[in-house]
């Protein structure tokens, strides 16, 4: 969610995690689920999610 956007940002408040940008991604535009940014975000939620049956948000 972009920072213009201030409006769907508090729309969506209760959707939107901020992740911290992964040295080696492109920073400015971090957006693409392929991204070093999402790997152990990711990786947390499946694993949580194939231990418990259920998705966790931070």
């Amino acid at each position: 969610m972009p920072d213009i956007d201030i409006t769907g940002k508090i729309r969506c408040k209760d959707t939107i995690i901020e992740l911290d940008p992964h040295p080696d991604s492109f920073a400015s535009f971090d957006h693409s689920f392929t991204s070093p940014t999402y790997v152990a975000p990711m990786m947390e939620q499946i694993d949580n999610f194939i231990s418990n049956g259920i998705l966790r948000m931070p």
